[in-house]
């Protein structure tokens, strides 16, 4: 009965692991399927396996563990249809389940012959059941280092994470194998036994949880951080459009009065102050001007601002501009979303480098017969082209990377981007007649 007792509780254990092995490596669920069926799933295949292993147990047959192999295989792969992945992923993730499940088995069958057995002497609990829970703390830690490591260009773990994550399965691993029981005699002791391994198990899933959640807490501070400057940086967009509104109105208004004065002065014969005039008419039209005009506020607005910016911090801002404004397929929003993260990212990239390291930006926006293009490219901090860490500079610009995706693939295009001694960032639009 103890025996059955505690194979269950390895059941459990299994079936934590493989459930958090899955959420892990699959990280999208079908919602389409209640949590009621996902569960039940899970422990009808727990239960299946476990009722295959008891009949089979009493049979030494090559065929039947290679049977009760492929069993298992099979029942994990069907598990695996609860959630949104390619084929090729699944089949990928079966087998690696399986291949620590192997290894654990192994691992656990020498630990308790070389070390465990002499801590067990006239332990009347099987050997079997104790190797059993043994390779499912093994399978547990496994698990887990195989997700944080299989998982680390998705999700960031910190060091701290990593230790603490599996130093409970560590610790238990070294209280089951060291702690001698010479004298489990009675079925208190076998109780007292059992009471300790399911505490274990117990211990292993909440320190999970409970780390899980915090570094849950964690990921969605940064992600608010980086809404919060994904807001602030739409509100700022936002200003630099509408003051760029308001200094077209206010030029058309001034230039009129402009206009008049000079007329005034024309008919009053007092030619001699018009040159003057005319001097400092043009020194305020230069400030206030817009520096690329191609009849689109969007472009000339965020160009004309990332030019005076970039002279400010010595910065080359280089542009090529052949648009025709009539054919740019997409709304102001969007391309504010597209272009403004785009140079934002640029800008950001420059200013890490310290100079006398080359700095530079360069803007290509061009108008196919049924392509609209942004090409930018950009230096890049040294360590990090040599390096080529592509993920860490879309982990560094976040959400702003995120929106140019969305808004590129709203509008039927392409956004690629590719780091080698620069960095560059190119939006496809297609012009649809």
């Amino acid at each position: 009965m103890y025996n059955l007792i505690f194979e269950i509780l390895c059941c459990i254990l299994d079936l934590f692991i493989l459930k958090i092995c899955f959420q892990s490596l699959f990280q999208h669920k079908k919602e389409n399927i209640s949590i009621f069926f996902r569960c039940s799933a899970f422990v009808f295949v727990e239960f299946l396996m476990l009722l295959i292993s008891h009949c089979t147990i009493q049979i030494e047959s090559t065929f039947i563990a290679l049977l009760r192999t492929f069993i298992s295989t099979f029942l994990t792969f069907l598990l695996t249809a609860l959630y949104h992945a390619p084929l090729v992923h699944k089949i990928f993730t079966t087998i690696v389940f399986q291949a620590l499940s192997a290894i654990a088995e192994l691992f656990s069958a020498v630990i308790v012959e070389q070390i465990t057995i002499h801590f067990y002497t006239n332990n009347p609990i099987d050997f079997n059941v104790t190797s059993a829970f043994i390779s499912k703390l093994l399978l547990f830690l496994f698990s887990l280092i195989s997700c944080i490591f299989l998982t680390r260009h998705k999700r960031t773990y910190s060091l701290s994470y990593n230790l603490l994550v599996v130093t409970t399965p560590l610790l238990s691993l070294v209280i089951i194998i060291f702690t001698p029981y010479p004298k489990l005699h009675s079925d208190s002791d076998s109780i007292h036994f059992l009471l300790s391994a399911g505490g274990l198990f117990l211990l292993n899933i909440l320190n999970y949880y409970l780390l899980d959640n915090v570094l849950l807490v964690n990921d969605l501070q940064h992600t608010k951080k980086q809404l919060d400057t994904q807001i602030q940086f739409q509100t700022d967009k936002y200003t630099q459009l509408s003051t760029a509104y308001k200094n077209t109105r206010s030029l058309l208004h001034d230039t009129k009065k402009h206009f008049f004065y000079i007329t005034e002065c024309v008919n009053a014969a007092q030619y001699h102050v018009i040159p003057n005039y005319l001097q400092v008419i043009t020194k305020e039209l230069e400030h206030c001007y817009n520096q690329i005009n191609t009849g689109n506020l969007v472009i000339d607005t965020f160009l004309s601002t990332y030019l005076k910016m970039a002279a400010q911090e010595n910065i080359p801002f280089l542009t090529d501009i052949q648009v025709s404004t009539e054919r740019i397929p997409t709304s102001d929003y969007a391309l504010c979303v597209i272009l403004g993260n785009l140079l934002d990212n640029s800008m950001n990239a420059c200013r890490k480098i310290t100079p006398p390291l080359e700095r530079y930006i360069k803007v290509q926006i061009f108008t196919s017969q049924r392509e609209f293009v942004i090409h930018i490219t950009n230096s890049v901090p040294v360590n990090l082209y040599k390096s080529k860490k592509e993920s860490y500079y879309e982990m560094e610009h976040g959400y702003g990377i995120q929106n140019i995706k969305k808004a590129v693939e709203d509008n039927w295009g392409t956004y690629t981007y590719f780091l080698e001694k620069d960095y560059e960032s190119i939006v496809v639009l297609p012009i649809i007649s």
